[in-house]
């Protein structure tokens, strides 16, 4: 607190009294840091008169108190990652239709339709279904539109009656099946098998057969004509190297005598279809 004193002489004069007149200031300043680093700072005067003597000592005290703002601006950087949970549809199940015969190797298509307890279609479903069969290649799972969504399978092996089944991926437990009847594709090659093997002896009758078949090696009905090849110029074939008739199998058999040792080869040709075995000739 500043402290201020002021000694006043009065001036003579023939009759009068002395009057006592003095004035004083004084200038306080105030400073407050806070920690966030804001400064302010504070400037009063006060001034005061005498009342009685002429020195005189007067103590003040400042009115104002000093005010000061401090502000802090905080960063934060999070990240997470959230996975959505699916509204439970209103699908309880799927039905899966199809033609009912599907060929080994060609596309069929299996329809898949998003039902309600009542059976109705739910055309608002959004899930994800997946559709696969034990006979089949696997597809990628897919979506449906209002409700319904076709999937194209391709079947390998030709087992008569094999399940198709659709479910949700989400919702395993909303599902739908059915049956098809998978049978050979297109005729569009020759299998081609020997007897004892592909390890023979020059000068010694082999039997072979030649069925025809689907491009998965599935076995294909129907009468073929056969002309019968081969690497080994010395080789001959019984009853002849064709033309050689297939039965209603799509079967037919011949008997190979090789003359000269190493890699031969046989080859039949039919209908524009081929197939190859290789032996190898001691």
């Amino acid at each position: 607190t500043p402290t201020v004193t002021r000694t006043s002489t009065p001036s003579p004069t023939p009759s009068g009294t002395p009057t006592p007149s003095a004035t004083a200031s004084a200038t306080a300043s105030a400073t407050s840091t806070a920690s966030d680093t804001p400064t302010e700072t504070i400037t009063q005067t006060a001034t005061w008169t005498p009342t009685s003597t002429p020195t005189q000592t007067t103590t003040w005290t400042p009115t104002a108190t000093p005010t000061q703002t401090a502000t802090r601006t905080a960063t934060s950087t999070a990240s997470f990652t959230a996975t959505p949970t699916p509204t439970t549809p209103l699908t309880t199940h799927f039905s899966v239709t199809s033609s009912g015969s599907a060929a080994s190797g060609v596309s069929f298509p299996v329809t898949v339709t998003a039902l309600t307890a009542g059976n109705a279609t739910d055309t608002a479903y959004g899930g994800t279904v997946q559709v696969g069969s034990p006979d089949a290649s696997a597809i990628p799972a897919g979506t449906l539109t209002a409700g319904v969504g076709v999937f194209n399978l391709a079947f390998v092996v030709v087992t008569g009656s094999t399940p198709v089944t659709a479910f949700d991926t989400y919702f395993p437990t909303i599902t739908g099946s059915t049956t098809v009847s998978v049978v050979p594709g297109p005729f569009s090659q020759f299998k081609m098998s020997a007897t004892g093997g592909s390890v023979v002896s020059a000068g010694t009758g082999i039997t072979m057969q030649a069925q025809a078949a689907d491009a998965n090696s599935n076995n294909v009905t129907g009468s073929y004509s056969i002309q019968l090849t081969t690497s080994d110029g010395a080789a001959s074939f019984i009853p002849s190297a064709g033309p050689i008739l297939t039965n209603s199998g799509g079967q037919a058999s011949w008997t190979v005598i090789f003359g000269t040792t190493g890699s031969q080869g046989v080859t039949a040709t039919g209908a524009g279809r081929t197939g190859v075995f290789v032996f190898t000739v001691n």
